[in-house]
């Protein structure tokens, strides 16, 4: 950091802050193993707290009549059903992924996180609520 380039005596402040992000973010992170590690749990869990607001919105009246009520009329569910949604409701689903344009993140995590955001949805309506052994439910 501190470096400045030399372009003509002009100092081009957004070029040493993208210089700055290049030098720093990305190559930092990986090397910083506990910070990456606890990021994936962190992961998990903005996307249960945002995943609960967002889906609090799509229960408002405008936007429960416009965009939500197409998966309530849904009934015979699957594992695709977990992405089967409106486009609206995709951008509002999904919204969650651009924190890591704010939070120093390495590109794993945004595809861990795009995994999660498809797996869980696929997972959530598959038509098993928990693992069954021996007649007991489990989880």
């Amino acid at each position: 950091c501190g470096e400045t380039r030399d372009r003509g005596g002009v100092d081009d402040g957004a070029g040493a802050a993208f210089e700055h992000v290049r030098k720093h973010r990305l190559a930092g992170v990986a090397g910083q193993s506990v910070w990456f590690v606890l990021l994936f749990f962190f992961i998990a869990l903005f996307n249960s707290t945002h995943f609960y607001f967002v889906h609090r919105l799509l229960h408002s009246r405008v936007m429960y009549r416009k965009v939500h009520r197409l998966r309530h009329r849904n009934v015979n569910t699957g594992p695709w059903s977990g992405i089967s949604m409106h486009p609206i409701e995709h951008l509002v689903y999904f919204s969650s992924v651009p924190v890591h344009c704010v939070v120093a993140s390495h590109p794993i995590h945004v595809f861990y996180h795009m995994q999660y955001l498809t797996l869980e949805a696929a997972a959530a309506h598959c038509g098993f609520d928990s693992l069954v052994v021996r007649g007991r439910a489990i989880g």
